[in-house]
């Protein structure tokens, strides 16, 4: 006989109960959430499920862990569009035409079943969204109409802080729009400033055009608070009368120069583009005017003034066309000779012989002679 307290041997051995096997599940998944944070971020995507979102239903939430760690063993991941921010939606929209009602503003309007749809048969198309400031932008989802049958269009994506330069984001290829994949293509993009999000599309085998439902970009905000360097060593010359062109060195910015402001007389005169470095103003010739530029930044950074410059204005009444050039006369006198009387010297004279009656004449006009009889 065996103590009482000596279990036999298919007790010793019997296989843990319901409730025993469940705690010691709890106990594994903490150790395992230890382990694994609850949104496994993998090479750009993000695994969204929280596992403890139906804490009363036991064999769910380990069903659920279990799942997530599969997924994220074999690489299998939810894009990260689906938690992140749509940065296009409901921004500016331009494009370079449209059909009928297929308006551009349809692509950030949040509905997949309304549509843009460019000018036919008129490739290269292209259709632009202003992200209202600069972001740290790395990708791109297409839409069509969910309905739609399959169909391929080829694309480029470019960026740009200041709507004039762009760079190439993603070189043109062709993408298929399934409806087995509710008709959505994601473009993965290196991550890159920008304001300005560009589509060129040339070609589309459904359809003579380009066609968009929705175009979606995503990424983060760059926190730019960095102004630009001032602009530098700027000048100005006179090429006609009335006309003052300013010139001036480029700045630098740690995301990029996007414009500059031109200011006469301390009010903002112009504006040009960030890759422009110069403008011409008109003045009356009588006018004395001061100017300073700036430098500014897609994210409203501006930079101090640049070194300002003076055009004096002309208050005597014009230009001496006739200020040095070659005179001949009637006659003269002594050293009174005819260039005394455009010499810039109202101390020198010209003087004829005698009486009789003479004159001076210049090769580009007259001016006014003193003249002694």
């Amino acid at each position: 006989m065996r103590s009482g307290c000596a279990p036999e041997p298919e007790e010793a051995l019997r296989i843990p109960r319901k409730e025993e096997r469940f705690s010691r599940y709890v106990i594994c998944i903490k150790l395992l959430l230890n382990v694994f944070i609850t949104n496994i971020q993998l090479g750009g995507y993000v695994i969204l499920y929280s596992p403890f979102n139906r804490p009363r239903k036991p064999k769910s939430l380990l069903v659920a862990l279990m799942v997530v760690l599969l997924l994220a063993q074999l690489g299998v991941v939810v894009p990260a569009a689906l938690a992140a921010t749509n940065l296009a939606a409901g921004k500016p929209v331009a494009a370079t035409g449209y059909n009928d009602v297929y308006v551009p503003v349809n692509v950030n309007d949040g509905n997949q079943a309304t549509y843009w749809e460019s000018s036919n048969n008129a490739f290269p198309q292209t259709i632009r969204v202003d992200l209202g400031s600069v972001y740290a932008i790395n990708q791109a989802v297409l839409k069509l109409p969910a309905d739609w049958g399959s169909r391929s269009q080829t694309l480029s994506v470019l960026g740009s802080l200041d709507d004039a330069t762009y760079t190439t984001l993603s070189g043109s290829a062709s993408y298929t729009f399934d409806p087995a994949s509710s008709n959505i293509v994601t473009i993965n993009l290196p991550t890159t400033s920008a304001r300005y999000v560009k589509l060129t599309f040339t070609a589309n085998s459904g359809w003579p055009a380009a066609q968009l439902s929705e175009f979606e970009v995503y990424g983060t905000s760059t926190d730019d608070t960095q102004a630009p360097t001032a602009p530098a060593n700027l000048t100005y010359t006179t090429p006609a009368s009335g006309q003052i062109k300013l010139t001036w060195n480029a700045s630098t910015d740690n995301v990029g120069v996007t414009g500059y402001d031109i200011f006469a007389g301390g009010s903002l005169r112009a504006s040009v583009a960030g890759n422009v470095l110069t403008y011409t103003d008109n003045q009356p010739v009588t006018a004395t005017v001061s100017y300073y530029v700036v430098a500014k930044d897609a994210a409203g950074n501006v930079s101090t003034a640049s070194n300002t410059v003076t055009r004096n204005g002309n208050t005597g009444g014009g230009t001496n066309l006739a200020a040095g050039k070659t005179v001949t006369a009637s006659s003269n006198t002594q050293t009174y000779v005819a260039a005394n009387s455009n010499d810039g010297n109202v101390a020198s004279y010209w003087k004829r012989i005698g009486r009789l009656s003479g004159n001076t004449r210049s090769k580009l006009g007259c001016e006014r002679f003193p003249f002694v009889s």
